[in-house]
């Protein structure tokens, strides 16, 4: 219902969740969507947000 939804950007970590989806996200030509802390998660949904 027009809300925002960020889903395919992944905050990098230790779990395998997190490496898997980190993985995919490689495979898809898109790495820029891999966050490397809390903030550049939110720096990155941002950016997606303002683009769409």
């Amino acid at each position: 219902m027009g809300v925002p939804l960020v889903t395919l950007v992944t905050l990098a970590g230790e779990r395998s969740s997190s490496r898997g989806g980190a993985s995919i996200l490689t495979s898809l030509g898109r790495p820029d969507w891999i966050a490397r802390s809390p903030e550049d998660y939110i720096a990155i949904a941002q950016r997606l947000a303002a683009d769409g």
